[in-house]
């Protein structure tokens, strides 16, 4: 039977929404390679937001969560690594943020200037 009428400008609306939502998404990760976990130690490792850095990594911007609106290297106190098998993060011997970085916690000084952000 045909389909009643509205439905298919129903399908082309939300197809339109599902592009614009593809498109907000790419544009929000254009020139970026990676992705970084902001975690604070409270005394232990709890997620504080998401970061996604540059091509170079040279800086970040604060995608989500509760942290400063940008970050770089000085303001990181630890880089840290996840090891799938035992599950848990490592501490890396760097003094930079790289592609093997996978989170990070902030100097104290800088965790104080969190604000919460939420995506976009």
């Amino acid at each position: 039977p045909p389909a009643p009428p509205g439905d298919a400008a129903d399908e082309d609306a939300a197809t339109a929404g599902e592009r614009v939502e593809i498109e907000e998404s790419a544009a929000l990760v254009e020139g970026t390679t990676n992705f970084v976990i902001h975690l604070s130690r409270e005394p232990n490792l709890k997620f504080r937001g998401l970061y996604s850095i540059d091509a170079e990594g040279r800086c970040g911007g604060c995608i989500y969560g509760i942290g400063p609106k940008e970050m770089t290297s000085d303001m990181v106190r630890e880089f840290l690594k996840y090891d799938s098998g035992t599950k848990s993060f490592k501490s890396l011997d760097t003094k930079g943020l790289s592609m093997t970085t996978d989170a990070v916690v902030f100097h104290p000084q800088f965790s104080k200037l969190a604000r919460k952000r939420d995506i976009y």
